[in-house]
């Protein structure tokens, strides 16, 4: 019975071997020391020859991933050390340590001693020039019985030359590297000519030696090759001494720089070819426009270091502009036109104007441009939203263009008006809201529009900040102010608020509704009566209380007896937006610090958290519910988009024509884009169920750590409390309805 390879010394493959080696030699890659252990274990016998590597079975061994120890295998076959078997039913390569078996000697005997004996008796007989030919033939014969044999192995005979520096050295590299395989094997391009196949440690420095290189530059990999270059020539007559240097890959955002990726692009038709204008090559930066001076200075700038970094592609994008300003000709193009008609220009009449060809360079020349009663604007400054904003409508004979809407208009004016009289906003809304005028959003609803009507209730009154964004808004007065929103990532639908200096803002693009003295009037009241937050600290119960009523935010206020009260500003914008809820801060207080105490003392006592607090007992199914949905979600995105790579794969082979591929592929666009946004809703569920699970999980902690308080600060109110509910005062007494939710 053959011996456990792991049993025998010197190739115990076990995690302990893995961690010696590290501790010896922290660089090392985790594949060369495999490929060390193994290498030794074969040498040694300690694997059989002709035994199968269990790839898998030695991973585990090692308490390595697979990766490492395919990698060491693999180039154990590239040494000869090991032989790739691959069945014509099976996609996956066995491995076996290289050896002629029995069988195979037995065979090779049979063929050499049919061969051989007849050559044998030839040669003993006298030889005449016939004969020649066929000894000629029958070493022919041997020579293709051999190459036959070889074939039936999956491999040849093979050879390799090492260089003996230091089997001790901590550099793998420089133990007695393989220098050159002798195969006999058909080569792609030189067929049988050649049976030397050299390595590239070894022919790397001769050929930059040979072709007279200075300095050969590689990526960092190289590194740990660099002794093995030096040593290769110092120890060879070569007629210069060329050096190695390394540097760190370059890195741009957002762009695929492996090789092997790209490669994987090309070969499967994801892109027309190499030179591609999405691809990152210098033949696809050509055919994208670059020049030659623009990527050198961009090469230039970044400079040369060992460090890894990401370069942002603008940069690039920036050195293209500074060579383009000085170089390029001028020349106008409207990407997106709108035709303009002159009506007081003379129909058929044109003038010819002479402009520079390049500001930066008088040595361009000029050019003529043409003006006629037609003209072609660019479509920027045009409305690009899906719907109007409120007091104006889409021109439906031009696309881009706002016109005045009168009926909406007329509210816009009068809230100007009524602003600059000395009336507040929220006293606006309520004079609107008595009058019966639908807000904004129940306006294009009543209208036809396909607005998403909100569920809330008194969603179709006016309410304070309906008032203040309209009083603030530019394009009430001829202006187009857009962008005010953009997107998070490239990854994900959601928008947030950009700053106001990257808004896009043109002026005069459309009739104004307010002029710019009513304008300018209603700018500087709002500017005086901005109160603006010097105290640093925000109100105690900020963002928790809310009307039990109609669920509105309540607002704090200032007594003229300095005490602060908490109030539904939401009963001021109608007679029956709601009942009014009213309560002073100093009492939600004490009601809180009540009840919690109550929580707290009753929990102590009874040591019974999960009947005396309100924590959901089935929060944890919830979490698991969500998870599933959100995994199912993910899954059908990706089917989602498989299928519409595959319809865009047939496009482009033109399987599909363009008509057809769009039709198939709106569908599961749409999909998707619905998916992502459940994908984005259900994540927030999961992150507000983690929370009260951590909460929860900690509770009793919490509560003992909140015992007995006599005071509340901010910080204890967003630990402990999600919202409150606070009613209207009982008649006839002085109690309030109170109801806290809270975060455990």
């Amino acid at each position: 019975m053959p011996q456990d390879p792991r049993q025998r010394d010197g190739c115990r493959f076990t995690a302990q071997n893995i961690t010696a080696a590290q501790e010896k030699n922290p660089f090392a890659k985790i594949s060369d020391i495999v490929y060390e252990l193994l290498e030794k274990a074969i040498f040694s016998s300690a694997i059989p020859p002709g035994s199968k590597l269990n790839i898998s079975k030695l991973a585990e061994q090692m308490g390595v991933s697979t990766s490492p120890v395919t990698r060491a295998v693999e180039r154990l076959e590239e040494n000869g050390l090991v032989t790739a078997v691959r069945s014509s039913d099976s996609k996956y390569r066995s491995y076996f340590v290289f050896d002629l078996s029995s069988e195979s000697l037995e065979d090779l005997f049979v063929a050499r001693r049919a061969i051989e004996g007849e050559a044998a008796f030839l040669c003993a007989q006298k030889r005449t020039l016939i004969d020649l030919p066929r000894l000629q033939k029958l070493a022919d014969q041997f020579q293709s019985a051999w190459q036959d044999f070889a074939k039936d192995l999956d491999t040849a005979p093979t050879a390799s030359e090492r260089a003996k520096i230091d089997l001790e050295s901590g550099n793998f590299n420089m133990r007695d590297p393989v220098l050159y395989r002798i195969r006999y094997i058909e080569h792609h391009r030189q067929g049988t000519k050649w049976c030397i196949f050299p390595m590239y440690d070894f022919a790397h420095p001769i050929q930059d030696a040979l072709e007279g290189i200075t300095h050969s530059l590689c990526s960092l990999e190289y590194e740990a090759h660099r002794p093995l270059y030096d040593w290769v020539i110092q120890n060879t007559d070569v007629p210069s001494k060329p050096r190695q240097i390394e540097f760190a890959r370059l890195g741009i955002n957002y762009t695929v720089m492996s090789k092997r990726k790209l490669r994987k692009l090309v070969e499967e038709d994801y892109v027309s070819g190499w030179d591609d204008p999405r691809m990152p090559t210098l033949c696809g930066l050509r055919r994208r426009g670059y020049t030659p001076v623009s990527i050198r200075n961009f090469c230039d700038r970044i400079g040369v270091a060992k460090a890894t970094s990401t370069v942002e592609y603008a940069f690039l994008e920036h050195c293209l502009r500074e060579d383009l300003n000085e170089h390029a000709q001028r020349a106008m193009a409207v990407l997106h036109p709108i035709k303009l008609t002159i009506t007081n220009y003379p129909e058929g009449q044109s003038e010819t104007l002479e402009v520079e060809n390049n500001p930066n360079d008088p040595g361009a020349g000029t050019r003529t441009v043409s003006f006629s009663r037609h003209l072609y604007l660019e479509s920027n400054g045009f409305h690009i939203g899906a719907f109007a904003l409120y007091g104006y409508k889409k021109d439906p004979e031009q696309k881009g263009h706002l016109i005045i809407d009168e009926e909406a208009a007329a509210v816009v004016r009068e809230v100007f008006t009524l602003f600059s009289q000395g009336y507040g906003k929220t006293a606006i809304a309520r004079m609107l809201n008595d009058r019966g005028i639908p807000n904004p959003t129940e306006y294009k609803r009543l209208h036809g529009l396909r607005y998403k009507q909100p569920t809330r209730k008194n969603s179709t009154l006016w309410k304070y900040f309906a008032i203040s964004d309209m009083l603030t808004n530019e394009i009430y007065i001829g202006n187009m102010v857009q962008g005010k929103y953009g997107s998070v990532s490239y990854k994900t639908k959601q928008n947030k608020p950009r700053p106001k200096e990257e808004w896009y803002r043109v002026e005069g693009t459309h009739e104004p509704i307010i002029d710019r003295e009513l304008w300018d009037r209603v700018q500087s009241m709002v500017a005086e009566k901005a109160k603006p937050f010097t105290v640093g600290t925000i109100g105690l119960f900020a963002r928790k209380a809310r009307c039990m009523n109609c669920g509105y935010t309540m607002r704090s206020n200032k007594q003229t007896d300095g005490r602060h009260y908490l109030q539904c500003s939401n009963r001021h914008v109608a007679k029956d937006a709601c009942i009014g809820s009213f309560i002073s801060v100093k009492k939600l207080e004490q009601a809180v610090i009540s009840e919690l105490n109550k929580l707290s003392q009753e929990y102590l006592d009874k040591d019974e958290l999960e009947q005396n607090v309100e924590f959901h007992s089935n929060v944890k199914e919830k979490k698991t519910a969500l998870e599933t949905q959100l995994a199912t979600y993910q899954k059908k995105i990706e089917e989602d988009a498989k299928v519409i790579r595959e319809l865009y794969l047939d496009k482009v082979k033109g399987i599909l024509s363009e008509n057809d591929f769009l039709n198939l592929s709106k569908d599961f666009t749409n999909d998707r884009e619905r998916l992502e946004k459940l994908v984005i809703e259900t994540q927030k569920q999961l992150d507000v169920i983690e929370r009260k699970i951590q909460t929860g999980d900690n509770r009793r902690q919490l509560i003992e750590q909140y015992t007995n308080l006599e005071h509340l600060d901010r910080e204890t109110v967003e630990t402990l409390i999600d919202y409150i509910l606070v009613g209207k005062r009982i008649p006839g007494t002085r109690n309030v309805p109170i109801e806290i939710h809270w975060n455990f």
